[in-house]
């Protein structure tokens, strides 16, 4: 089944933010990687345990 016309692909949206900001794909990627990993953290600790998560 071709994508439907009405979206982008996933890989062209990331390569269209990626353009917008200035950044590579890869730069992005990792970043992405490294706030998801903090929201995790937060999750399994409790946010009230680590209020300055975000410094």
């Amino acid at each position: 089944m071709p994508w439907p016309c009405t979206s982008p692909p996933p890989g062209a949206t990331y390569k269209g933010i990626a353009a917008d900001l200035g950044v590579s794909r890869g730069g992005l990627r990792a970043w992405v990687l490294r706030a998801r990993a903090r929201v995790l953290q937060v999750l399994h600790n409790g946010a009230r345990t680590n209020p300055c998560v975000w410094q």
